[in-house]
């Protein structure tokens, strides 16, 4: 399967602080392999960002974070699947997601199931 490149479809953080000039604190993959990042908003305040399932992460180094955005079709995301199958199925439950950096260039790249944000408030 070959994907065409669509534009970005911006996916909420589902939290009502800015992300503009966030940074990411640390990650981390557990044995199910659930990556968390421990994210630090403008404002201080703490969200744990937790990615279900990871079968591609990418560094390109995470500071000044401005948005996440999921990204419905990619090269990043065809070559995490064709890691992942043999032949790649009509239906996949893997999603790219990036954290931009307030440039609009891609920081983080995650190839998960899903993600959920946890606000831990100030840390």
């Amino acid at each position: 399967m070959i994907f065409g490149l669509k534009p970005m479809r911006k996916l909420s953080l589902g939290y009502e602080r800015s992300s503009a000039d966030g940074e990411v604190v640390c990650f981390s993959k557990d044995k199910e392999g659930t990556l968390k990042i421990v994210f630090k908003t403008w404002d201080e305040k703490t969200l744990e960002i937790f990615f279900s399932d990871t079968i591609r992460f990418l560094d390109n180094n995470m500071y000044d974070i401005s948005d996440i955005v999921q990204i419905e079709e990619s090269i990043f995301l065809a070559e995490g699947l064709q890691m992942m199958y043999d032949v790649i199925p009509e239906k996949i439950p893997y999603k790219h997601y990036q954290f931009l950096n307030i440039d609009g260039d891609p920081t983080l790249e995650i190839i998960a199931t899903d993600m959920r944000i946890k606000d831990v408030g100030d840390k």
